[in-house]
């Protein structure tokens, strides 16, 4: 018992300085760490019956799935999904503000 001690706080501290995407692809689970790379995005209405949205990814979700060379096409793909499933923006969209937030890749968009 004595010898697990050190290689469960070795292990605890590697994956602690890991991403959580990286802490699912350690641990054999390749669906977490593409639901985790997926982000998460919200639909916005303005008053004057205008629609967009807002889209936020962890800066790093994509490392180890994904080419960097091809990690803002795959984030274009995941926010063209959003916005396919949720129905807005019929006559397509635009990305007006992209932020590093040190951390998250904020997006906002408008529809056309």
């Amino acid at each position: 018992m004595y010898k697990l001690v050190p290689f469960v706080g070795l292990a605890t501290l590697v994956l602690a300085a890991c991403t959580p995407t990286e802490v699912a692809l350690l641990s054999g689970n390749k669906t977490g760490a593409l639901d985790i790379a997926r982000g998460t995005g919200t639909v916005v209405r303005g008053q004057d019956g205008s629609s967009g949205f807002r889209y936020a990814f962890t800066t790093n979700g994509l490392n180890g799935l994904v080419d960097p060379s091809q990690q803002e096409n795959v984030r274009q793909d995941y926010i063209a999904q959003f916005v396919a499933q949720n129905n807005i923006c019929q006559n397509g969209w635009d990305i007006n503000d992209r932020a590093d937030t040190g951390g998250m890749l904020l997006y906002q968009g408008t529809c056309r």
